[in-house]
């Protein structure tokens, strides 16, 4: 074989191993590319759970504020309604004593 003959050969083997060399590589980067896309895929679909529970959360933080205030006005109506009622029972009872007394008086003095 020439020496320009050999030259082309051991040039051609060379880009036909840099060429494999370079398939090998490019199958190897196309493979870490799928499990990159994955993995953003996978991210993205947390980051749209996170967004739907923290709006989640802030509509229930809303819903539990208002329940608060509703159960914060049902205890001041309830705490009003006792007072009236202690109020009114005192006053019953206190009329029921001056009846009990003057009929005590009426029975002692029959007469009067």
């Amino acid at each position: 074989m020439s020496q320009r003959r050999q030259l082309v050969f051991v040039t051609s083997q060379a880009t036909h191993q840099r060429y494999a060399s370079l398939q090998k590589e490019t199958t190897s980067l196309q493979a870490v590319y799928e499990l990159r896309c994955e993995e953003v895929r996978t991210l993205r679909q947390e980051v749209e759970r996170a967004s739907s529970l923290a709006a989640e959360v802030l509509t229930l933080r809303e819903r539990n504020h208002t329940l608060n205030n509703t159960v914060e006005g049902l205890q001041a109506q309830l705490e009003l309604k006792a007072s009236e009622e202690r109020f009114v029972t005192f006053f019953i009872v206190a009329s029921l004593k001056k009846d009990v007394k003057s009929h005590r008086g009426d029975l002692r003095h029959p007469g009067r």
